[in-house]
């Protein structure tokens, strides 16, 4: 199934316009615990209490992952 990760943060979002393939939500949900935590870790703090969301092609969102602060 093709998803997309979407990254919110307040007003402010950044669309996946690509996507990829994915087997299962679980897959994704893993794929996007990876992109929260690459975030969590970015040098100027800039992304935390953001959050990746995980869409499908109808736009609808099937999970959200939330950025915490890497410790």
């Amino acid at each position: 199934m093709r998803l997309f990760f979407d990254v919110f943060k307040n007003q402010t979002a950044s669309y996946d316009f690509h996507g990829c393939n994915l087997s299962s939500l679980l897959d994704a949900t893993q794929m996007a615990e990876l992109i929260a935590l690459d975030l969590a870790f970015s040098e100027d703090n800039d992304w935390i209490s953001s959050q990746v969301k995980i869409r499908n092609t109808a736009g609808e969102t099937l999970c959200t992952v939330p950025v915490l602060i890497a410790v």
